[in-house]
């Protein structure tokens, strides 16, 4: 073995050794699962091992072939499929090790998401309440004004008038509340982005779990039911009766003021306010990254490259996948080379000579007298026509001739003749009169096909009888 085809060895270990550590990632946890922790690894590491090294043992039989026998189609097929399989595995090792962080930092984003995206969500979903709230209580403010300047801002109201009366001070009381709702909903918001922030910029995964715990207190807050709870008050008193104490005299009165849209826009927040964040029911967990997830980047990242597909989540460098391609070729343009230099050389066996090389060492009695027979058989009763090969058989001569020529049709496998009956010394009478004494002057024959797999068998039979053996006994 050269020099040449030990580094090309080498670059098939390392190769496998990137696959085979990747398929171990991704194969450990289900043996140790199955199996116990006792032979799980040990499990696992054998079949990733067979795997990779059966991989680059057909990389290396198939170029080799398509160096010593010539780049045939199914050599090439063969051999491109297989080293596509290598590089595949062999980028995926590389790119799960040299990734490693980046990959398990974005499982773990994946984990956390589940907890920050609903937060988040909350969080808008109340920065939009504490806008709308805002929003509100200036208008309230507006229509106490109004009510102080000339009234009317309550559609039963028959007879506005000037000054703060009973509806003024309605607004101006919901204009209060109003705002107090808006820094209570300020809070909330407030509290559920800082979760969904740190949750989301956490290192190890004990803050995470933390964070969790403070987003599931958040989920059973109690203001939510108290902010619902002020605003539909707000919206019955602006459908149905109220009642107003004098600041001054303390007396009360009765009355009604009637905004249906101030109180359709309230009661659609009071709605709003009481949906509660949704969490996963359990807290992040610690996440690991195997094989699928490097293989994963890898198609993704091929699919970017020749689709224009979404890229890997990791965004990953491109290294590792240029490093497997160009381990794979080297190894590919090695064996060709090395396969080649055999070939011409002449040290790489012809066609022919390796038929003859196929020849037995040892062959019995037997078999030398079946090689004897076949020989002799075939050269007495196959007779070769214009388009095909024939067992003749003769019909009406000698018996033991008939014999013969069946046994050797039955020896190929041949029940039925394809022709019967036929005057084969009308159309091949000099075929026929060179063996008229061993067919007993027969003029009729029976024809068997005598298939492609015949000349083989006789060409095999004649390399056995004159290849320099040892006769064995039986």
């Amino acid at each position: 073995m050269t020099l040449i085809r030990i580094f090309t060895l080498v670059l098939n270990l390392f190769s496998a050794l990137l696959t085979g550590a990747g398929f171990f990632t991704f194969l450990e946890p289900w043996t140790v699962e199955l199996i116990g922790p006792d032979y799980g690894g040990m499990v696992a590491a054998v079949a990733a091992a067979t795997v990779s090294l059966t991989v680059q043992g057909l990389v290396h039989t198939y170029w080799w072939r398509g160096g010593t026998e010539g780049l045939l189609p199914f050599n090439v097929i063969a051999g491109v499929s297989v080293t596509a399989v290598s590089w595949l595995g062999g980028a995926g090792g590389a790119l799960l090790f040299a990734s490693h962080v980046d990959l398990l930092v974005v499982q773990q984003q994946e984990e956390v998401a589940s907890t920050t995206v609903p937060v988040r969500a909350f969080a808008n979903d109340f920065a939009d309440l504490r806008a709308d709230m805002t929003s509100l209580a200036a208008a309230a403010t507006k229509l106490s004004e109004v009510e102080t300047r000339s009234g009317g801002t309550c559609q039963n109201d028959t007879n506005p008038d000037g000054g703060c009366g009973p509806r003024c001070r309605l607004r101006q009381s919901h204009a209060a509340e109003l705002s107090e709702i808006e820094s209570v909903a300020a809070r909330l918001e407030s509290e559920a982005r800082n979760i969904a922030i740190e949750m989301s910029t956490a290192a190890d995964v004990e803050a995470q779990r933390e964070l969790y715990a403070q987003a599931a207190r958040l989920q059973a807050n109690t203001d939510q039911r108290r902010i619902a709870s002020a605003l539909q008050s707000v919206a019955r008193d602006l459908d149905g009766p109220v009642v107003d104490i004098h600041p001054e005299t303390g007396r009360e009165t009765e009355f009604t003021c009637e905004d249906p849209t101030f109180a359709a826009r309230v009661a659609a927040l009071a709605e709003a306010a009481g949906e509660r964040v949704e969490l996963p029911e359990t807290a992040p967990r610690a996440q690991s990254v195997d094989m699928s997830d490097g293989l994963e980047c890898v198609v993704s990242r091929v699919g970017e490259v020749v689709f224009g597909t979404a890229p890997c989540p990791a965004g990953v460098s491109d290294f590792p996948l240029l490093s497997a391609a160009v381990l794979e070729t080297l190894i590919v343009v090695f064996l060709l080379v090395e396969a080649m230099r055999y070939r011409q050389d002449g040290r790489v066996p012809t066609r022919p000579e390796r038929f003859q090389q196929a020849a037995k060492a040892k062959l019995s009695e037997r078999a030398l007298a079946e090689c004897r027979w076949l020989v002799q058989a075939c050269g007495t009763y196959v007779w070769t026509g214009r388009r095909a090969s024939f067992i003749a058989v003769p019909v009406d001569g000698d018996v033991d001739a008939y014999a013969e020529g069946t046994k050797l049709a039955r020896y190929f496998a041949q029940s039925r003749p394809e022709y019967v009956n036929l005057p084969l010394v009308e159309l091949e009478p000099g075929w026929v009169g060179a063996r008229s004494d061993i067919f007993g002057h027969a003029t009729v024959f029976n024809l068997y096909r005598f298939g492609a797999d015949g000349p083989r068998r006789i060409r095999e039979a004649e390399r056995d009888l004159n290849a320099p053996v040892v006769a064995a006994q039986d």
